[in-house]
């Protein structure tokens, strides 16, 4: 049965992902939701320039350069980048894996090394010097990745992939048919349950014949109802929603400042509680989507 053998193919890691996602493709036509090839379609033929990768594809990375100056060279060297203005530091520090996944299968297969590097435009050199002593000229940057997180993103993508199938398979049954499938499949919100395990819960996705576009959640400055909503879809239970509308109360009523009094301290009271696996979201979630819908909230610069 084709979902079957999906499923043996993308449980078997020695088994490139390229034919797992044809078929998938084929068992999404036959189910009677095509729309859902789209992000197929990207993993197989890559995210091209302007398209938004998946957070699983940006991996963390370090900035590194040969530098040199009329005495001395040092090669494979760490350059610093915190003198770059906020919004463009995210390139120097972080690879975004665009290539199609057989590429990525190829990159981590290949050569002796544990890691990759993405190249920095030269044009970037005379601003990345700026922190270096004035004697020294950038001569290449680059961004380096290690190639396990590399095989981190192959592995995203099989157990995405496997956590849709293997519900879907569930809500059919073990032993149905492909025809018994296909008439179940009529009954289930295929993209709800495909946006769940390949996306998340905490992003909606608009999914088209030709792309996929992820729309962060956005919160209005001082709207308390796009904010509770806001946290919710990022994960945060009840409890903890309502601990930080009573931070924002309390700091408005004595004019704190926003993360210098009640609120701050519900931030990293948070943050500690998601580092002891106490909090219903991890530390990623925290530092990354709640900071920002927090940040919103409050009308804070970099929002």
């Amino acid at each position: 049965m084709l979902i079957d053998d999906i499923i043996d193919m993308l449980a078997d890691d020695t088994r490139p992902l390229g034919g797992a996602l044809l078929k998938i493709k084929v068992l999404l036509h036959k189910l009677g939701a095509p729309e859902l090839t789209a992000w197929v379609n990207l993993e197989l033929n890559g995210y091209a320039d302007g398209v938004e990768v998946p957070s699983y594809r940006a991996l963390p990375g370090t900035l590194k350069g040969n530098i040199a100056n009329a005495a001395v060279r040092y090669s494979n060297h760490p350059l610093p980048y915190l003198h770059i203005e906020a919004k463009k530091r995210d390139f120097f520090k972080t690879a975004r894996m665009g290539q199609p996944i057989a590429t990525l299968e190829n990159l981590v297969s290949s050569g002796s090394g544990t890691t990759l590097a993405r190249l920095v435009p030269m044009e970037f050199n005379p601003e990345l010097g700026k922190a270096l002593d004035p004697s020294f000229i950038v001569e290449q940057a680059w961004v380096e990745v290690g190639k396990s997180d590399v095989v981190g993103v192959l592995s995203q993508v099989r157990s995405r992939l496997l956590d849709f199938l293997l519900e879907l398979r569930g809500k059919a049954g073990a032993h149905a048919s492909e025809q018994q499938m296909e008439e179940v499949a009529k009954g289930l919100n295929l993209k709800e349950m495909f946006n769940g395990a390949v996306f998340g819960d905490n992003t909606t996705v608009l999914l088209g014949t030709g792309n996929v576009q992820q729309v962060s959640a956005q919160v209005l400055k001082g709207d308390a109802a796009s904010l509770k909503s806001a946290m919710k879809k990022a994960g945060l239970k009840q409890a903890e929603i309502n601990e930080l509308v009573a931070a924002i109360a309390a700091d408005h009523a004595s004019d704190e400042k926003a993360m210098d009094g009640k609120v701050g301290h519900w931030y990293f009271d948070l943050l500690k509680k998601a580092a002891k696996g106490a909090a219903s979201v991890g530390t990623d979630i925290v530092t990354g989507a709640i900071h920002k819908l927090l940040a919103q909230y409050l009308g804070l610069p970099g929002a």
